[in-house]
């Protein structure tokens, strides 16, 4: 009796092809057998159930030389021994199934080292910068760290340079104010005055005169007008920025870059200015890392949480301020 390692044959399969219809992965179909049933005739070539193999080479050889002779397997004939490749396909797709399993765990697992890792790197450079700005800040103003609202106030008024210090001190150990409004023109400002004067003051006013000429007087009186006042090179340009950078002092490099709101005055030719500096962890790394609000209903003090100036003034134009903006034609 032969050995049919691919198949074997039954006897008197004929007899009963109503319950047994197909044999070996339903190929050995009754009216496909050739002889005694010891060949499987395909489309292209025969095959011998007995001992896997075909009868003739496969007629695509020639195009296709460096193909496998288990090409039709995918090269795993222990997987797929279906010669139609069909087998193959519930194999792949377990492979498939657990290939995704694999990456997901392996995302899941690399999402959770990396916002280890991202915690660990926050904590190292926080630390850092933090320790920075306080020694720079003493370097300044050796006593800001023992300085109360009274004495922050007095410094506000009077000393520029101690008043920055002050703001690093409170920015870097999340003390102090989250948000200080600095009134130009009602009270002597040192800091203020200091930060408005040269390049700052003349740009808030070109800008002022460009925005106009691009909405109507009505629209400005409803709306107001923004617009910002770039530092960092990101923003500004790289050339731009070094001058400004250059031409800067001490407040004004503090600042930075910042937000400009005007409004309309009750008072002929005069608008009301607010410019706005949020100092916050981003713009300190360069916007790479994410800011920390601060919570003053958990009185929370969060070491490089976000602090605000403010700083408003009036601007008088010398001319009909209506006539600064662009006129707009009634409609017919």
């Amino acid at each position: 009796m032969c050995y049919y390692p691919f198949g074997m044959l039954v006897p008197n399969r004929h007899g009963s092809s109503n319950t047994y219809r197909y044999g070996f992965q339903g190929q050995e179909k009754d009216d496909e057998l050739k002889g005694e049933g010891n060949s499987l005739n395909y489309t292209f070539r025969m095959h011998d159930p007995r001992v896997g193999r075909f009868f003739a080479r496969d007629p695509l050889e020639k195009s296709f030389a460096w193909n496998s002779p288990y090409a039709f397997c995918e090269n795993s004939p222990i997987w797929g021994v279906e010669l139609e490749g069909l087998e193959l396909g519930t194999y792949l797709d377990k492979i498939k199934k657990a290939v995704e399993a694999i990456k997901s765990k392996s995302s899941e697992y690399v999402e959770k080292k990396k916002d280890a890792a991202v915690r660990k790197t926050s904590e190292v450079v926080d630390a850092l910068a933090t320790k920075s700005i306080v020694e720079f800040a003493k370097k300044i103003y050796p006593d800001v760290d023992k300085a109360t609202e009274k004495i922050k106030q007095q410094q506000f008024k009077t000393n520029p340079n101690n008043s920055v210090a002050i703001l690093l001190y409170e920015f870097a150990t999340g003390t102090g104010k989250d948000t200080r409004v600095f009134n130009l023109g009602k009270n002597d400002n040192a800091f203020a005055n200091t930060f408005l004067e040269g390049r700052v003051a003349k740009e808030v006013a070109t800008k002022f005169l460009e925005k106009a000429g691009e909405m109507s007087y009505s629209q400005f009186k409803s709306e107001g007008m923004r617009y910002g006042l770039e530092f960092s090179p990101d923003h500004a340009g790289f050339l731009e920025s070094a001058e400004k950078h250059i031409d800067s002092n001490l407040p004004q490099f503090f600042v930075g870059g910042a937000n400009v709101l005007i409004t309309a005055s009750d008072k002929p030719n005069k608008v009301n200015v607010t410019i706005s500096n949020p100092t916050s962890r981003s713009s300190l790394l360069l916007h790479i890392g994410d800011n920390y609000p601060r919570s003053e209903e958990k009185n929370y003090e969060k070491p490089l949480s976000t602090i605000q100036q403010q700083f408003t003034f009036e601007m008088e134009v010398d001319v009909k301020l209506q006539s600064l903006f662009k006129v707009v034609e009634p409609k017919k």
